[in-house]
């Protein structure tokens, strides 16, 4: 293995949170073998190039990498999969960006991969904070940054937004719960623990124990293997951090299984979005610190929760800024988004989470059954494309300006034929028609696309078939 190589990599996002997407590339970025991150500029905000979007936030790392050009692209552009980037159109929004600036003095132009990137001397989102690490490396010819030429108004529209960007080791804190890797215990290793398990230990961690019921050592032997399954009692003596997998009726017990065998000064974790942080008060007697972490993502399988957690929030509430900044970290190795979630909103937040995944899939179950009704075989696939597109136009345009249908053109003569179909067909459907199409209207309503006379209309005819 040859020498370190000075690289300078080029980040950006402009979708979510955009801050947060940013230190969770720098953190993956650290847990590459074979790359370590020495510094990164201030954060700025820039205006985009291309089509209409958000403003992005930018900012520049230098690694010294040990890769060839080509793995550290590849290492990078693993990075932006499991941030959920996802490459729709040239130039347009993304989670994440993580460009290939500069590697040393080479120069390479392989398909897919051209070092010093071609375009960087026309991007002052680029050039600013490349040039604010007083780095200016050599480019290939003798060159240096500090001669580009940046191109017209390349430089307008870039403000300073944050602080650098710390590398893993220095993030603020102490004690192996931040700064390194962690001894993981998992109590109530099901689906969610066991892939959590695995996430953290691709991260990193070292996976010390697990427990749980009788399918738990089946999931451990396939996927982590030499991992040992036992009590919940002596799992938790041997970690450091200890997350309880169990159900939300089941944290105070298994708090109490072991608050008893918990280290002084050790994490105690639950991953439920409904429960605060009062279920863990026996292991917080018992001298252990205590956070909540909840992915905002369903996990049927392990195997699902393993692919589909790369780019998910995730909730962090927490005691204290300790806490917070260790439950961000855990977060971000697993390849979340975190956010920080106060103690007194968790249910609402959880409320929030319950109609945007149990209930749209009660209301596909539902639309369903009245398509069947209507005589369509196989009506969840009929209508999975459908809904699939309203998903995605909510998420590109935002739910305001996604809506279609007869509720927000005010065409209450359509609504009232629905009503009258569904009353005679499919009459279990008619209340959740009716809520949904006041919701909708209200939204419409809200977003200047459905006047007061419409909205009346449509509303004129849901009180008199569901009064509200």
């Amino acid at each position: 293995m040859g020498a370190a190589v000075r690289a300078f990599l080029g980040l950006g996002s402009n979708l979510g949170d955009r801050l947060g997407a940013l230190q969770s590339a720098v953190d993956l970025l650290a847990a590459v073998p074979g790359v370590r991150v020495v510094r990164s500029s201030r954060v700025y905000e820039t205006e985009p190039v291309g089509p209409r979007q958000p403003d992005y936030l930018n900012a520049v790392v230098e690694v010294a990498t040990v890769l060839s050009p080509r793995e550290l692209l590849d290492a990078c552009l693993e990075v932006e999969r499991r941030l959920g980037r996802v490459r729709r159109e040239r130039w347009g929004p993304r989670t994440i960006d993580v460009d290939v600036l500069t590697y040393g003095d080479r120069e390479v132009d392989e398909p897919g991969l051209e070092v010093p990137h071609p375009r960087m001397h026309e991007r002052g989102f680029v050039l600013a904070p490349l040039l604010e690490l007083a780095a200016d490396p050599m480019l290939p010819g003798g060159r240096r940054v500090a001669t580009l030429r940046p191109g017209p108004g390349s430089l307008r529209g870039i403000r300073p937004f944050a602080p650098p960007l710390p590398a893993p080791a220095g993030r603020p804190g102490g004690g192996p719960g931040i700064l390194g890797a962690m001894d993981v215990a998992v109590i109530g290793a099901g689906r969610v623990g066991i892939a959590l398990a695995v996430l953290l230990a691709r991260a990193g961690h070292h996976i010390v124990a697990v427990s749980g019921g009788d399918a738990t050592r089946d999931r451990a032997e396939r996927f982590l293997p030499g991992v040992p399954v036992t009590e919940a009692g002596d799992a938790a003596r041997r970690a450091d951090l200890v997350l309880l997998g169990v159900p939300d009726a089941a944290i105070a017990e298994a708090a109490r299984a072991v608050a008893g065998a918990v280290r002084p000064g050790a994490w105690v974790a639950h991953l439920s979005g409904a429960q605060g942080l009062e279920p863990l008060r026996a292991a917080e007697d018992a001298g252990a610190r205590i956070l909540a972490l909840h992915p905002l993502q369903t996990f049927p399988t392990v195997e699902a929760a393993l692919d589909r957690m790369a780019g998910s929030a995730v909730a962090v509430t927490a005691r204290d800024e300790e806490g917070s900044a260790l439950g961000e970290r855990i977060a971000r190795d697993l390849g979340g988004r975190p956010f920080r979630m106060p103690e007194e909103d968790r249910a609402l937040y959880h409320a929030g989470a319950v109609l945007a995944s149990n209930d749209l899939i009660a209301l596909m179950a539902l639309a369903g059954d009245v398509l069947s009704a209507a005589g369509i075989d196989d009506a969840l696939h009929a209508f999975l494309p459908l809904a699939r597109a309203s998903l995605e136009n909510a998420a590109e345009m935002g739910p305001a300006s996604a809506l279609t249908g007869p509720v927000v053109r005010g065409d209450a003569a359509t609504v009232e034929r629905n009503l009258r179909a569904l009353s005679e067909r499919a009459p279990n459907a008619v209340a959740a028609y009716a809520v949904l199409a006041r919701a909708a209207a209200a939204l419409a309503a809200g977003a200047g696309r459905l006047d007061d006379a419409g909205r009346e209309a449509v509303e004129e005819v849901l009180d008199r078939w569901a009064p509200p």
